[in-house]
C-alpha cells in the first residue's frame, strides 16, 4: 500500500508536466472539470456499487491491481511500445486524478 500511494504521488508531478507540456493551463482547467464530471457522475457510483457487492479486502486488492495493470499500459504507450489513436497526455491525467481520489 506505502508503494502504490508513493507511486501515486510521484505520479502526480508527471501528470502536471504532461498537461502542460502538451497544451497549456488552460488545457489543465478543462481536464480539471472533466475529471469532476467523470468522478460526479461515473467514478464515485460505480465504486459505491463495488463496495457493496465485494468485500474491502476484495476491494482494495482489484483496485491495487488495476492501478499496477494501468501503469504498465500507460508507461508502454509513453515509451514506444503501443501506439495509441487518442491523446494519452489527456487519458493519463484523468485517471492519475480519479485514482488518487
Amino acid at each position: 500500500m506505502f508503494l502504490s500511494l508513493s507511486a501515486c504521488y510521484i505520479i502526480k508531478l508527471a501528470r502536471d508536466a504532461l498537461v502542460l507540456a502538451g497544451g497549456d493551463a488552460e488545457v489543465k482547467n478543462y481536464a480539471s472539470a472533466a475529471q469532476a464530471v467523470l468522478l460526479l457522475f461515473r467514478a464515485v457510483p460505480m465504486y459505491g456499487w463495488l463496495s457493496t457487492q465485494l468485500n474491502l479486502r476484495k476491494l482494495i486488492g482489484v483496485v491495487t491491481v488495476l492501478f499496477v495493470v494501468c501503469c504498465g499500459v500507460f508507461c508502454g504507450v509513453f515509451c514506444g511500445l503501443a501506439r495509441a489513436a487518442v491523446p494519452t497526455e489527456d487519458i493519463f491525467f484523468l485517471w492519475v486524478s480519479s485514482y488518487s481520489m
